[in-house]
């Protein structure tokens, strides 16, 4: 058997440290990613969920750019929920 350096043993350390802990998920991806098929699939329909999200995330960030909304804090907050309901209620009546 070989002697592993120090630097090796760090980045072992390293990468099992991230797949234990909170993030026990990722574990459960590794595991999935290597059984294939049946295992894999809910992880594949994740991702397909996830992915048009991040596109919209992503076309969403010219419009932060190009308008440079502000947050007005907590005081604007009721006032914003009364006109998202307004615009709403005028969508949901064919407006």
């Amino acid at each position: 058997m070989t002697s592993r350096t120090g630097l090796e043993r760090a980045a072992l350390a390293q990468a099992v440290e991230s797949l234990s802990g909170k993030d026990k998920w990722k574990l459960a991806a590794v595991y999935a990613g290597k059984y294939g098929e049946v295992h894999r699939q809910p992880w594949d329909q994740l991702v397909s969920l996830v992915r048009p999200v991040h596109r919209e995330a992503a076309t969403a960030q010219e419009s932060f750019v190009k308008y440079s909304p502000e947050n007005f804090g907590d005081s604007a907050v009721k006032e914003k929920e009364r006109i998202a309901g307004e615009i709403l209620a005028h969508l949901e009546g064919g407006g």
